[in-house]
């Protein structure tokens, strides 16, 4: 179907409304099973079984899922910069410079395997990289997830200077202010 902007509203708030319905029933189901042995990784209360294992899959798959949504923004940037720099220090043809050349794709692949290798070694490198990770996702989840979209929304309706209604600015205000 066609997607407009004015589904945006009704979108968010049902998708956030879902997420939210669905971690809070994991985490009181788990609580109410395991107790004060609820692991903080939640898929270790899963007895070792195909349920374990499809869970994991299911996680690696998010995983994937998420480093390429935010891969290709940082890649994208970088990428410029990087063909940028080319333009000015190397004076390449402008057929190579173009986005479907084949030096630009190379520029590409090695700009995002660079990212890649970059998350890695941090992640293997770093001895607290749980702990530093688990404190990210506390301070930044609820306000990329809850905020982003709302700042997101602010932007483009001012930028299409559109009027948002009063119950739409409550929302928002509650989703930018109490996260």
């Amino acid at each position: 179907g066609r997607h407009l902007p004015s589904d945006f509203p009704r979108s968010l708030g049902v998708a956030n409304n879902l997420m939210i319905a669905a971690y809070s029933l994991l985490c009181a189901v788990t609580y109410a099973v395991k107790g004060d042995a609820t692991p903080s990784f939640l898929i270790d209360a899963i007895p070792h079984s195909a349920l374990r294992t499809a869970a994991g899959l299911l996680l690696v798959a998010h995983i994937l899922v998420t480093y390429l949504l935010v891969n290709q923004p940082l890649s994208e940037k970088i990428h410029r910069r990087v063909v940028a720099w080319a333009r000015t220090n190397w004076q390449p043809t402008d057929e190579s410079t173009r986005v479907d050349s084949v030096v630009s794709r190379v520029a590409w692949l090695a700009v995002t395997l660079s990212v890649l290798a970059c998350s890695v070694a941090i992640a293997a490198l770093v001895p607290f990289f749980a702990v530093f990770q688990n404190m990210l996702g506390a301070m930044l989840g609820a306000p990329i997830v809850f905020g982003g979209p709302a700042w997101m929304y602010l932007r483009c309706c001012r930028a299409a200077d559109r009027k948002i209604a009063a119950g739409d600015r409550v929302m928002i205000a509650a989703l930018l202010c109490f996260l």
